[in-house]
């Protein structure tokens, strides 16, 4: 085969929802990939020796096969919410919650692979003033050996511009106690840099090894719902955030990000506990602080610790 150099414009990455385990018959979406991607298969490989007058490695076994890596995807108006793409990200299904399956397929030029059997491990939806996109960075993990295909997908998350931190506005509610959240929401402009982290609780690749015939784990099984975190910078303008924390008030938070003829969508939380809010004096500029918190489902269950919600506007 004859040497030739790929640009980075050329590679290609498709995900498609799968109905169920080691059924790849989703519609493939193309993703756009401003930052690359870095999918890895593992071989995790060990070596071992013997003695009785032999001096050097001789054999070696993998300690278990599979996918690990990263995507970092805008968050496009009209999908965060309300398609396959999200279904595969946050979906649940089954009387015990389980996370969905996904087939990714690459095209990298000299190297085009399916991963079947591809999960959400976690991840963290980002948004800071001047920032290109709202992103969202997701952890993968894949249970199967990729196979040889092409790459062909629906390019449609291509065409609308992603969220942008303009279009982002958030509500904030103070003054709850347990289980009971403060319930009047009221807009916050001194905010930035907001991070929402999520995981999917999905067992680790390398925990799910077992006898199956085969060197890659047998599943990926979720052990309970999305478990979410956040955190933010805050201008010190009122201390209403730094009140909460100090009395252990339950509170809420709903960011949403508006596209004007498009869609709105909004990530809600209505018990969150601010769980660090440190108050220090700062060597020059005006007061600011960092704020952390975690996210809580209602107490009878009924309400996830982070409703996402998408609707055309």
């Amino acid at each position: 085969m004859a040497d030739a150099f790929i640009p980075h414009k050329y590679c290609n990455v498709t995900v498609a929802l799968q109905s169920a385990k080691d059924t790849d018959d989703g519609t493939a979406y193309k993703l756009p990939l401003p930052e690359g991607t870095d999918l890895t298969n593992n071989k995790n490989y060990t070596f071992f020796q013997y003695s009785g007058g032999h001096y050097g490695p001789k054999h070696y076994e993998t300690g278990g096969e599979y996918m690990e890596g990263t995507l970092r995807i805008p968050c496009i108006p009209g999908y965060v919410a309300v398609s396959d793409f999200n279904t595969w990200i946050w979906g649940r299904t089954g009387d015990y919650h389980e996370s969905r399956w996904a087939t990714i397929t690459r095209d990298l030029g000299h190297t085009k692979e399916t991963y079947l059997n591809c999960k959400v491990m976690g991840g963290t939806v980002a948004v800071d003033y001047g920032s290109n996109y709202v992103s969202l960075d997701l952890n993968i993990a894949g249970i199967k050996e990729p196979t040889a295909a092409s790459v062909d997908g629906d390019e449609s998350l291509f065409t609308v511009r992603p969220y942008r931190y303009s279009e982002a506005g958030l509500q904030t509610a103070e003054g709850g106690s347990y289980g009971i959240p403060g319930a009047v929401l009221a807009a916050s402009n001194i905010t930035r840099n907001h991070s929402l982290e999520f995981s999917n609780m999905n067992e680790a690749p390398g925990d799910m090894g077992t006898i199956n015939g085969t060197t890659y784990p047998y599943d990926l099984p979720a052990a309970a719902k999305a478990q979410w975190t956040g955190s933010f910078d805050r201008i010190s303008a009122n201390s209403d955030l730094y009140d909460a924390f100090m009395g252990g008030e339950e509170c809420a938070y709903k960011l949403t990000m508006t596209r004007a003829g498009i869609a709105a969508c909004a990530f809600n939380m209505e018990r969150i506990v601010y769980t660090e809010n440190p108050l220090n004096a700062p060597d020059s500029g005006i007061l600011r602080g960092s704020v952390s918190f975690q996210a809580l489902e209602s107490l009878d269950g009924t309400q996830d610790a982070c409703e996402i919600q998408e609707v055309a506007v």
